[in-house]
């Protein structure tokens, strides 16, 4: 591999981050979409040098994208 390449994966895997579970086993406890994207803002805005990783199941991948898009 190039060199500039490795110092880029180098670099995101030495990045800090914070998980979240999106899906929670029961409908009525799952967050909406905008509290979710609202919480992340503020986490980012707060802690800029971390990055965020979305953890759930094959139910939640409807979320993750909402989040992301």
């Amino acid at each position: 591999l190039e060199t500039e390449k490795i110092a880029q994966i180098s670099s995101i895997f030495s990045r800090k981050r914070i998980a979240i579970q999106l899906g929670t086993g029961h409908p009525s406890k799952n967050w909406t979409t905008s509290g979710w994207t609202s919480l992340i803002k503020i986490l980012l805005e707060r802690h800029p040098d971390y990055g965020v990783v979305l953890l759930g199941g094959k139910d939640d991948l409807g979320t993750a994208q909402d989040i992301l898009s």
